[in-house]
């Protein structure tokens, strides 16, 4: 329930899930007659990774009382979907990813700032903190099930597979064309760039890519939400 659409805004989970609930609120008036009845809701939550970058920003002790902060907030938000849903609910919510794979912590041609370098370092902790954090709520959250999928394990086979396919060696069938199932997975989909003085991102020219669906990024700290 995180956005990620063309004009790059992003929507504070709250208000989606405000949002959510007026439009099965509009649904809900339809006779039913004329709609399906759910046995089951299913609800996936991808909540956080913009949490995490501005966390790393601060004292670590604040930083890790904002994370649990922001998941305790999480299942405040679950609370209220469950609350509102007729049938049993259940969460797909994926563990924090690694976001030292992302673009913006790639290394320059002079090697990795040191900035960059204590931002990851930060970053690493702060993800692991979540996860174990996230885990803890869920497994005590008595009002669904939830499921927390790895990407990691995604993105990680991504990039494995892509190296395979540039050194030219076989998949398991000794094919080589089937492997490739990402064309891209340095560049993001979405550049922004600033121009001239321009220090403002709101100001940025955006160039998106032509074909979404080879890149394994959306945009620099983003993941492509049609493959991860």
């Amino acid at each position: 329930m995180k956005g990620q659409g063309d004009n790059l805004s992003l929507i504070d989970l709250k208000t989606q899930v405000e949002q959510f609930l007026k439009y099965e609120e509009k649904k809900y008036r339809i006779p039913r007659r004329l709609r399906s009845d759910d046995d089951w809701t299913l609800f996936a939550v991808f909540f956080g990774l913009w949490d995490l970058l501005e966390y790393s920003k601060l004292e670590m002790e604040f930083a890790m009382r904002s994370v649990d902060d922001s998941i305790a907030e999480l299942f405040v938000q679950l609370d209220v979907l469950v609350a509102q849903s007729s049938t049993a609910v259940q969460i797909v919510m994926p563990q924090m990813i690694d976001v030292t794979f992302f673009p913006r912590f790639k290394p320059s041609k002079d090697g990795l700032d040191l900035r960059v370098a204590q931002t990851q370092h930060r970053m690493l902790f702060l993800q692991t903190y979540w996860n174990a954090v996230l885990f803890q709520r869920a497994v005590q959250w008595q009002k669904g099930r939830v499921f927390m999928p790895d990407l990691n394990d995604v993105v990680i086979e991504h990039v494995r597979m892509k190296q395979l396919y540039c050194e030219g060696i076989l998949d398991a069938f000794g094919s080589k064309e089937r492997m490739l199932l990402v064309e891209d997975v340095e560049l993001p989909c979405v550049i922004m760039s600033l121009a001239g003085n321009a220090t403002n991102l709101h100001a940025a020219a955006v160039e998106k890519c032509s074909d979404p669906a080879a890149h394994l990024f959306w945009s620099v700290i983003q993941p492509n939400k049609r493959i991860v």
